[in-house]
């Protein structure tokens, strides 16, 4: 099989890993390529796992099974522009554009193409056990948050540098979090009205928004969502009030806390990077459906801008 990666950051280094070990257990022949900036450095811990580095997209080839398009979400439009017709699947890591005003149409994806957008928190074990809960009976309130400690997120770099600091490429709460909006949609469908406010209101030095709380109103259910990047105190849970009972789901700490029924419920951690590389995987072969189509996920980004 053969491969291309635009762009080799975290997120992006963190999916070559994963797709170049499940390729290997599986003992197929694999060619990954990688396209970069002229000036962007060299990466001496992956020299291994990359096939051929090319900085001009006209040079790479037309016949890749899968691109992996992990560069900056503001150049995620006219990088899918360009590779459409270098392949048949694309994985689009999220959200899948920065701005709600794109017209998707424009790209003119092909009718059989496969065009994926990362949605890996939808596989931790704590929101599949949500899913089956909800799927009967909903709450009737849900208070959900993710807050946490920018600099904390990667110690060993600068922060300030960091594409979540930076509002021009695509950086903030409100799409930088997206996988909030994305595992709530996932659960209860899309909201019938959103107000929302969001702002900079930390001394982070930052020009991206580093708080934004919304209000969503659904048919016999509220939900409330708060998100920061300023908290000292990681946390990242949902909780669920029903009628009869109140439950908290804890995404970091892998449990759920029925809070007037003295239980709880721990789960064995999962790496849901490699278990989404490994559904792709089996999406390309034919093995598996599109659960987050460009279209669908561009909804989402729509929603979290409003």
């Amino acid at each position: 099989m053969k491969f291309l990666f635009v762009g080799l950051g975290s997120i992006g280094q963190r999916h070559l890993k994963n797709l170049h070990t499940l390729v290997g257990n599986s003992n197929e022949d694999c060619v990954i390529d990688a396209l970069r900036r002229t000036e962007s450095q060299e990466l001496p811990d992956f020299s291994g796992l990359i096939d051929n580095l090319y900085t001009d997209i006209a040079d790479i080839p037309y016949d890749y099974d899968a691109v992996f398009i992990t560069n900056p979400s503001n150049l995620h439009y006219e990088t899918l522009l360009k590779v459409k017709d270098r392949t048949n699947a694309v994985f689009i890591e999220k959200p899948v554009f920065s701005t709600p005003d794109i017209d998707i149409a424009s790209l003119n994806l092909k009718d059989d193409g496969i065009y994926y957008v990362a949605c890996p928190l939808r596989r931790s074990p704590v929101l599949s056990r949500v899913s089956d809960m909800v799927r009967d009976k909903k709450p009737l309130a849900v208070r959900a948050i993710c807050s946490s400690y920018l600099p904390d997120w990667r110690p060993s770099a600068d922060y300030t540098k960091s594409y979540s600091a930076n509002a021009s490429m695509g950086g903030g709460v409100r799409l930088d979090l997206i996988h909030e909006w994305d595992y709530l949609v996932s659960l209860f469908g899309f909201p019938s009205r959103v107000e929302s406010i969001s702002s900079k209101v930390s001394n982070l030095s930052i020009d991206s928004e580093d708080i934004a709380i919304y209000i969503a109103d659904y048919k016999d259910m509220t939900v409330s969502l708060h998100l920061d990047y300023f908290g000292r105190h990681a946390k990242r849970e949902m909780e669920l009030i029903f009628d009869d009972k109140t439950l908290k789901a804890d995404i970091l700490n892998n449990r759920i806390v029925f809070e007037n029924e003295n239980k709880t419920e721990v789960f064995s951690p999962a790496d849901i990077h490699f278990l989404e590389m490994s559904y792709f995987l089996d999406l390309i072969k034919g093995r598996k459906e599109n659960i987050n189509t460009v279209a669908h996920a561009y909804k989402v980004v729509q929603l979290a801008l409003k």
